[in-house]
């Protein structure tokens, strides 16, 4: 338990940390860009309101009309392949922002949408992912056994290093795509395809957005949507092993950590009356509870002392003190000489003493009391 905490808090340092680092960096290389950005957009405004003699609220109504008009570029939004292509960027987490439902009625059901779609597409990527992890193990040792590996057995990091080749290949040729039909270089085309498969989605890139392609293109439409799918399911699937990677390494930990407190639980010496004991094992017995010696009062020593001891009772006195009933065994129960030799061959004396005619069976009977006695 104390090495788990150490390790959560330790991965919450590191978390804030990178935060802290990723800030920093970014205000480094963003923040004068920006501000020069800004000073320049502010000049360029300026001279358009002069030059057409505008006043701010006049230019801020055809600023908006033109952020309007931007989705618009690409055809209509709302037709089907249009909302397909929304469906799909909604349903993925993506959400680029390029459209949004601009009625009531289309926001509600974007809403109820969103909540079924999301579950239901996240739970179809983990299927397919664990199906072509299967289809790659099962290639993957085809082909060791083809080449005759010694070990041909598929590890962890081979699958993972498949995985992640599939999914290079995939970004490199979706970018070539990109960058031929949008107009954006080729390093622009690489950004796009991996904010979009990691699922963050800025915006800045979006396909599909001019040239009127969600009409008059189907062919690259359908391959942006399909890149979307196969690109999330390969990621995703490359994901999920590091993360059940990670997992396994911390289920082993705990077992073994639960190992090492029942080892030293095992391993502990502890006390128990007057007796040390280790490792679960006793060293010596524990002493037993104080017993009355009950030694047959019988002169040829031939009564069981175990009567006495079965049909002892206890019980308190009115003081509180405890003591214990002695059985009048020979009322209740014939005594071993009485059972062997019968009435007739025993008698009790004045003096408490059983006499028997020591036969050569008697002899022996006494034999077998005395050494248990003795014991």
């Amino acid at each position: 338990m104390k090495r788990q905490n150490i390790r959560t808090l330790s991965l919450v340092i590191i978390t804030l940390t990178y935060l802290i680092i990723g800030a920093a960096v970014f205000d480094h290389f963003e923040s004068t860009h920006e501000a020069h950005l800004h000073d320049q957009l502010r000049k360029n405004i300026s001279k358009f309101q002069q030059k057409y003699k505008m006043n701010d609220t006049e230019f801020n109504r055809l600023w908006n009309k033109i952020l309007d008009k931007k989705p618009y570029s690409a055809g209509n939004q709302w037709k089907f392949v249009g909302s397909l292509y929304f469906c799909t960027v909604v349903v993925t987490l993506i959400g680029y922002g390029h459209s949004t439902p601009r009625t009531l009625s289309g926001k509600i059901f974007c809403i109820f949408y969103t909540l079924f779609g999301i579950p239901i597409f996240l739970i179809m990527f983990q299927s397919v992912g664990e199906r072509l992890n299967s289809f790659i193990i099962f290639s993957l040792g085809r082909l060791k056994k083809r080449l005759r590996f010694k070990n041909q057995k598929v590890g962890m990091f081979e699958l993972i290093s498949v995985e992640g080749c599939f999914s290079v290949t995939i970004i490199i040729i979706a970018s070539y795509v990109f960058m031929h039909n949008e107009g954006w270089t080729y390093f622009d085309a690489i950004y796009y395809c991996f904010i979009t498969l990691t699922t963050i989605g800025f915006g800045d890139y979006v396909p599909l957005q001019q040239n009127n392609f969600l009409s008059n293109n189907l062919t690259y439409a359908s391959f942006t949507i399909l890149f979307i799918l196969v690109g999330l399911t390969t990621l995703a699937s490359s994901m999920n092993l590091l993360v059940l990677r990670l997992a396994t390494i911390n289920a082993e930990e705990q077992v073994q950590e639960r190992l090492e407190q029942a080892e030293a639980r095992r391993n502990a010496v502890h006390l128990e009356g007057d007796v040390i004991s280790g490792n679960s094992r006793l060293f010596a017995q524990p002493e037993k509870p104080e017993q009355f010696e009950t030694i047959s009062v019988c002169s040829c020593a031939c009564m069981d002392y175990k009567l006495f001891h079965r049909k002892r009772k206890k019980g308190r006195l009115p003081n509180g003190r405890k003591y214990f009933t002695m059985p009048a065994i020979f009322q209740r129960r014939p005594s071993p000489a009485k059972k062997l030799f019968g009435k007739k061959h025993a008698s009790i004396s004045s003096n408490n003493e059983i006499e028997l005619e020591c036969t050569d069976k008697s002899r022996a009977y006494m034999a077998n009391n005395l050494q248990r006695n003795s014991i």
